[in-house]
């Protein structure tokens, strides 16, 4: 058997220089050094420079002599492939893993200078694993150097203390619990006698009013009732009138006939009818009925002062209390009747009830103010109690700010967890005046200022994971974005890495991919069969088109580098790009810029890294600004027509791809989960946080069939595409 010394001169022999670690596929220079065919092919692609190629080989990365290259027409990454293989050694290595007892294997935990060499001590100082050689070369001036062993025991002997005092601080939370149920069941008691009080305030306004009413009805009935008597007077004496003339009329008209003809001449007859002729007054009466065709019965109203009611304070308390409101929102629909403030309250911890923070600190337009309605977001919870109008008509609106920099461009602050209390009631006065009141209790807080991380959960779910790894991939996929094509389930996105464009279809066995020769980012729709990928480290744009196979038709070199990729219509796409200046260019499918929006209004850059863009349904243009962290909405004109930019714990981290649905509601990735805004701009909801574990690193996003049905495709870890379902 070999002894350990004899071991570790084997290892040292067949290690390579360059991993330090047992030989695999070895190559052997003129120099008679010797790689791992990687190592060597790696050495080369970070050393090749127009010289390597220029002078046709390249310096040993020990002796730094020159080395041939074995076929000089052929690129320098594929040199180390055509090194002839040391078979000997290769054969060697075999032999001694074959002997009993020896093993030609890497330390557990090699130290990642000195890759032959454990890991077996630690630097108190530094706060790092180092080995031996480390610690007699970079750590020699270090104060305090341990093995593994005793560091690791002071590491758990500090946990245990830790463990202990945090242990002591829930004990003595727990003992709070009790005087907690108490302080909640004396504000339970305050708010019913405040509750109990407005009821009887209303109760005798509405006293009032009737007695109010009963005596305006009163009133009218009376001066009614007088008004008709005269009118009725009137009446019947014309009627009277009227039918007496009748008579006569018909008595004279039979006479006539039946008189001599002597009589007739006479006139005595018609002398006197013409006595009655003047027994009814048309005129008079004509002039009556207009008196009472001019008639108004109506009320007079007079100035209706406002009642106050009374003023709700709430006294006492430190300044976090009254300084800090919190929206405590419940992430889990339901029919029933939401759970009070104070009883959510009691059941934090109890049945995992998440706490939300209202965004705050952030800016908004006072035009922009309105609460966010079902048809805005997809994504629709039945809201809290807190926010809906309750039976004694309490409304609680609720506003995403954002800053609308439309206009003038001038900033207002407003709080989303603003809350404005209306009351509508009656009263009356005691001289017969009906008056209406509306007293305002308004009830506004200042915006929370702690920067503690909030929870997200949603009813987001995963569909199904797919995996975009296809067997000709040289390595792990990049996905930068993704498109669903039109009217079926086919997926195209956009592998960096492996610098192509893969199409995965609902049978998998007919995935297929095109390589692009250049590193693709966006990928947008054009047309049904035309779909336009960026390749913005070659300054290029691709059209290809979609079939049974995807093809190339079209490709040409772009002004500038372009990141993010929107069709505008069939003839003209929407770019973004870092180019200096970073901007966001209109462009035919020639290339040539048609419009270009690098500045507002008042000459300032209005990005710094314009990743990824999208259209809304009315043409709006949605940019993410990954240095910002910010959204941006640009008219087709160039004008800001609001900027999302929360600030703080809740600023944007890297936000990425964005995409919007039928509405126009935007659905935005970031590297912490997925998010939506409103049509204006408006914080909408939180899909995916990163405690769901749904989503790792998300880059590019959208929807199938503009989200109609719920589901939402997003890029994860590298090489996934995750389908969620919304709803």
């Amino acid at each position: 058997m070999a002894s350990p010394k004899q071991g570790a001169m084997e290892d040292e022999f067949l290690s390579c220089p360059i991993c330090f670690d047992i030989f695999k596929e070895p190559k052997t220079l003129s120099c008679l050094h010797r790689f791992c065919q990687e190592c060597l092919h790696n050495y080369l692609l970070r050393h090749k420079t127009s010289g390597i190629v220029r002078h046709r080989g390249f310096p040993c990365p020990v002796c730094r002599e020159f080395i041939k290259a074995p076929d000089p027409s052929r690129p320098p990454a594929e040199w180390a492939a055509l090194i002839k293989t040391d078979f000997h050694l290769k054969n060697l290595i075999k032999f001694v893993e074959s002997r009993p007892g020896r093993r030609l294997n890497r330390p557990d935990n090699p130290c990642s200078l000195h890759g032959h060499a454990e890991c077996d001590l630690y630097c108190n100082d530094c706060q790092m694993i180092i080995c031996h050689l480390c610690a007699g070369i970079s750590h020699r001036g270090c104060s305090r150097v341990l093995t593994v062993a005793e560091a690791a025991k002071d590491k758990r002997q500090a946990a245990v203390a830790s463990i202990k005092e945090i242990s002591a601080k829930i004990k003595e939370a727990s003992d709070l619990e009790k005087s907690r149920e108490k302080c909640l069941d004396q504000l339970d008691n305050q708010r019913t006698a405040a509750e109990n009080a407005i009821a009887n305030i209303v109760k005798e306004l509405h006293s009032r009013i009737k007695v109010a009413e009963d005596k305006l009805m009163k009133r009218l009935k009376d001066d009614f009732e007088s008004l008709h008597g005269k009118i009725t007077v009137k009446v019947l004496q014309f009627e009277n009138d009227l039918s007496k003339l009748r008579e006569k009329v018909d008595m004279f008209s039979s006479n006539l006939e039946s008189i001599q003809d002597i009589e007739v001449l006479k006139a005595t007859s018609l002398q006197e009818s013409g006595n009655f002729q003047n027994e009814i007054d048309i005129k008079s009466y004509r002039s009556f009925l207009a008196n009472v065709a001019s008639i108004r019965i109506k009320l007079d109203k007079q100035h209706i002062s406002s009642i106050h009611l009374g003023d709700i304070t709430i006294k006492g308390g430190e300044d976090e209390l009254i300084m800090t409101n919190l929206s405590l929102l419940s992430s889990e629909p339901s029919m029933v009747e939401p759970k009070s403030f104070l009883d959510r309250i009691r059941n934090i911890g109890k049945k995992n009830e998440p706490v939300y923070f209202a965004p705050a600190d952030l800016n908004v337009h006072e035009g922009d103010q309105r609460p966010i309605s079902k048809r805005q977001s997809p994504l629709h919870r039945k809201p809290s109690k807190a926010s809906s109008v309750g039976r004694h008509g309490v409304s609680l609106p609720q506003t995403v700010p954002v800053e609308d920099v439309s206009g003038s461009g001038t900033e207002q602050q407003s709080s989303i967890n603003a809350a404005v209390l209306t009351f509508n009631n009656l009263i009356t006065h005691e001289d017969r005046l009906l008056e209406n009141s509306q007293v305002n209790h308004q009830i506004r807080s200042s915006n929370m200022h702690s920067e503690s991380s909030r929870e997200f959960q949603s009813n987001v779910s995963r569909l199904r994971t797919i995996n975009t790894r296809f067997r000709e991939d040289q390595d792990t996929p990049k996905l930068r974005d993704l498109i669903v094509l039109q009217g079926s389930e086919t997926v195209l996105v956009t592998d960096w890495a492996n610098q192509c464009v893969k199409a995965l279809y609902g049978r998998r066995e007919r995935d297929i991919r095109l390589v692009l020769g250049g590193k693709p980012w966006a990928i947008t729709q054009i047309s049904e069969n035309l779909a336009a990928v960026s390749l913005p480290v070659s300054t290029q744009i691709c059209v290809i088109k979609i079939g049974p196979n995807l093809s190339v038709q079209n490709s040409f070199v772009s002004a500038k580098r372009y990141t993010g990729l929107a069709s505008l219509s069939n003839t003209m796409l929407v770019a973004s790009g870092d180019s200096e200046p970073p901007s966001v260019d209109i462009i035919d499918l020639y290339g040539q810029v048609l419009k270009c929006f690098s500045q507002d209004k008042q000459g300032a850059p209005m990005f710094e890294y314009p990743a990824y863009v999208c259209v809304t349904p009315s043409a709006m243009i949605l940019v993410t600004d990954r240095k910002q962290g910010a959204v941006i909405c640009l008219t087709p004109t160039g004008d800001i027509k609001y900027r999302f930019r929360p600030e703080g714990s809740r600023r944007l981290k890297e936000p990425c791809g964005i995409v919007t649905d039928s509405t126009g509601c935007a659905f935005v990735a970031e590297s912490r989960g997925l998010l939506s805004l409103t049509p204006a701009g408006q914080f909408g909801a939180p899909l995916v946080g990163p405690r769901d574990g749904l989503l790792e690193d998300p880059r590019g996003v959208t929807l199938r069939a503009g989200g109609v049905d719920g589901l939402v495709y997003v890029t994860s870890a590298d090489q996934n595409v995750e389908v969620l379902r919304l709803w």
